[in-house]
């Protein structure tokens, strides 16, 4: 009984860690940076100090010790066996069901995804006028609607977005904040889902897909005899 007590307190635990909020701060002016926060901690993300930039011979010698264990291995390639026995149309079918469980898999985490803050500010400039009228159209129609969309289907806060021409100036400037905030708890709900779903649904149709039916077999058949007389 002591024992079941200890590991219902320990669930209890962990369920109270996940659920604390953690916030992702990025901002960008003339720099930018990236940062994770929860509770006291603050955890740079960009720049980070300390992480080792790769050379190229790295990265050469990276490819190639791949290559070599991709070829140590051997083994048949499921994706193209699967090809092989459900056909093109089996693959599209498996694109789909993988581009719709990861669709759903992100509309669960957007919704329990909190914006604090969201802060926006574009100056447009052109060669000339014209120009830069022109540039502040074709801005003005790819910012507003991502951010309508967010402020309709997401939690938002605090919120700004000011885009604006400079027809004196022959470059465009940007400037931003974002603090989003979420629960760990609920995008490890959505993870688990999402593991389920793809096991079930993709992983097991790829790695035990079947050969087509006899009677394709025969009809192919056929055609290859009809072909040889």
């Amino acid at each position: 009984m002591i024992v079941l007590y200890i590991l219902l307190a320990i669930i209890i635990l962990i369920a109270a860690i996940l659920s604390i909020k953690v916030s992702v701060i990025a901002d960008y002016s003339k720099n930018f940076y990236l940062k994770v926060k929860y509770l006291f901690l603050e955890i740079p993300v960009y720049p980070s100090s300390g992480k080792k930039e790769k050379t190229a011979k790295d990265t050469k010698d990276d490819t190639t010790a791949q290559e070599e264990q991709g070829t140590k291995k051997g083994g048949k390639n499921p994706i193209k066996t699967f090809l092989e026995n459900e056909g093109v149309s089996g693959v599209i079918g498996l694109i789909n069901d993988t581009a719709r469980i990861i669709g759903g898999f992100f509309g669960s985490i957007f919704r329990h995804v909190i914006f604090d803050e969201l802060f926006l500010t574009i100056v447009v400039g052109g060669r000339d006028a014209a120009d830069t009228a022109i540039k502040y159209g074709r801005v003005s129609t790819s910012v507003f609607p991502p951010l309508g969309y967010i402020c309709s289907h997401a939690k938002v806060k605090k919120y700004n977005a000011d885009v604006s021409p400079d027809f004196l100036a022959d470059v465009s400037t940007a400037e931003f904040h974002v603090k989003i905030s979420f629960r760990p708890i609920f995008l490890l709900g959505a993870l688990l889902v999402l593991a389920v779903k793809l096991l079930f649904k993709v992983i097991f149709k790829l790695l035990f897909s079947k050969p087509q039916s006899s009677d394709n077999n025969i009809n192919k058949n056929k055609v290859k005899q009809g072909g040889a007389q």
